[in-house]
This record gives C-alpha cells, sequence and structure tokens, in this order.
C-alpha cells in the first residue's frame, strides 16, 4: 500500500458506491438532535471522529471536538499537523491525550478526561490501517476502548473495485476478529471509529453475534456520518459507530452536524447495566 492509495480513499470509495448504485439517499442534510438523556447514575461520554488527514478547514472540526465535550474522544487520520492544531485550540481541556501516527490516512489519537493506558496497537493485516486498545478508568470503573479504522472498498493499486466492496463484509470481519483477541472480555468493551460500512455490515454483524450493539442506531436510525461531494450531487452514509458490549448500555447518542471534515462526529453516553465491582476503578493504575 503507498501512500498514492491512502490519499485516494474517499474518492475511490466515492466512486465505488456510486458505480454500484449503493449510495445512500441524496438531498438536503437532515436536522440532527441529541436523543436520549443524561442519566443521575455514573456515566461518560465518548466521541468518534475521522478528521480527514487533509486538514480541511481545521479549525471548524477542531472547535467541534471542543464544543462537544465528550469526555472520551477516538480520532481517525490524524497526523503531526492535527496532534499541533488540536493542541493549540484543546489546551488543557484533556489532561490525557496520546497520537499514534500512521502514514498519511492511518493516523489515530486518543484525548481523554480520564487516565488511560495503552493495551495493544495491532499492525494491519486483514485492512489497511492500524487498530488500538486502551482501558480508561472512567466514572463506572475501567472500560476497554477499541479505536478503528476499517479498510475502504479499494483495491491494492487505490483502484475502483466493486470486488472489493463486495469483499469488504469478510475483510471487516478479519479486522474485527484480529483486534478483538487482544481485549480483555473480563472489561467492559467499547469499539468505536470508522468502520467504513453502514448499521448492516460485516463488522457491526461479527460484533453483533459477540453480544456488541451499536448506541447510535437505538437513537437516530437514519442520519448520516459522512458525506461527499461531487460537484454536482452529495454522496451520504452512515460510516461511524459506537458499539458497546453486554454489560454497558448507551443513555442517549446522536450525531454532531459540525466540523469541516467528511465525516460527523458521534457521540454516545454510556452507563454499565449492573452495578460497579467493588475496587474495579482502581484496577487500570
Amino acid at each position: 500500500m503507498t501512500h498514492r492509495t491512502i490519499a485516494i480513499t474517499r474518492r475511490m470509495f466515492l466512486a465505488v458506491i456510486a458505480t454500484a448504485a449503493l449510495s445512500a439517499p441524496l438531498g438536503c442534510a437532515p436536522k440532527f438532535a441529541r436523543n436520549g438523556s443524561t442519566p443521575a447514575a455514573p456515566h461518560f461520554s465518548v466521541m468518534t471522529y475521522n478528521v480527514n488527514f487533509g486538514m480541511y478547514q481545521a479549525a471548524d472540526t477542531a472547535r467541534a471536538i471542543r464544543d462537544a465535550n465528550a469526555d472520551i474522544v477516538c480520532l481517525q487520520e490524524t497526523t503531526g499537523a492535527w496532534e499541533r492544531c488540536l493542541s493549540g485550540v484543546l489546551g488543557g481541556q484533556y489532561p490525557h491525550v496520546r497520537y499514534r501516527h500512521y502514514g498519511a490516512a492511518g493516523g489515530m489519537a486518543i484525548l481523554s478526561k480520564h487516565p488511560f493506558r495503552e493495551v495493544a496497537y495491532t499492525d494491519p493485516h486483514a485492512g489497511w490501517f492500524p487498530s488500538w486498545v486502551v482501558e480508561v478508568r472512567t466514572p463506572i470503573g475501567p472500560v476497554q476502548i477499541c479505536n478503528v479504522h476499517l479498510r475502504a472498498a479499494l483495491s491494492e493499486n487505490g483502484d475502483v473495485s466493486i470486488w472489493q466492496y463486495l469483499k469488504n463484509p469478510i475483510t471487516h470481519r478479519l479486522e474485527m476478529a484480529e483486534v478483538y483477541g487482544v481485549m480483555n472480555a473480563s472489561r467492559p468493551r467499547l469499539v468505536v471509529g470508522d468502520f467504513n460500512e453502514d448499521d448492516y455490515g460485516g463488522a457491526i454483524a461479527w460484533l453483533g453475534d459477540r453480544g456488541f450493539r451499536d448506541a447510535l442506531s437505538q437513537f437516530d436510525r437514519s442520519s448520516e456520518t459522512w458525506r461527499w461531494s461531487s460537484g454536482f450531487m452529495t454522496f451520504r452514509d452512515r460510516l461511524d459507530h459506537i458499539l458497546y458490549s453486554s454489560d454497558l448500555e448507551p443513555a442517549s447518542a446522536w450525531v454532531i452536524d459540525e466540523g469541516k471534515s467528511d465525516h460527523l462526529p458521534v457521540v454516545a453516553i454510556i452507563r454499565r447495566t449492573q452495578p460497579i465491582p467493588t475496587g474495579a476503578k482502581d484496577q487500570t493504575q
């Protein structure tokens, strides 16, 4: 895989969708609203956001992160330039921050108000981009969060590929199986990020078979999280997700219609389905 391949991912993915006539509905963007509520019980908020490595109108995207003020932010497509930009805009808002740069579009970041430690950073095998598992010391106890950026529907040479589009459900399952094995099943878990698939994709189905559910689809089944203008029409889809294990549940989830990335931020408020085990809060130290 070359940097040229990575750089044209979005445009080629658009072309694959257009060619296959499988794009989401076109037209004016719908209004976005927060759904659900903020619980009185211990909870935390988590955001996933592909910021776009091209940094188009970066200040607006950075402000979207700042204003959402989520407790934990998982970013995809970060770069050294993004790290410098966000450090300037966010200031002391997030005391626990780490970046992992990888080529043009494979970078990731974790911004957190709570301490976290790295569990695993997996090199890509089935897909193109790494996945990153961290354990966060949240108000509901330690939670493992996997930040993913799954493969887009392109050939190895970056060409339009209907074959890869059709094969991606299998590819995404393999990507998830690879990272799932390094997560601790005794911990509450989240898998968040740019899945490059809609609510019915292969990775989401694979995780569903293991008891995970998609937070956004429980509160909003229609808002897109990705849009791309070709000059004569805008393509839209739901590519970004927050999935949670059965010992967690979302109190709310929504899409934020802010920022200038081709993606939009997705936020969920997460709580436990059962009381926090005694001493669990201290186990991430």
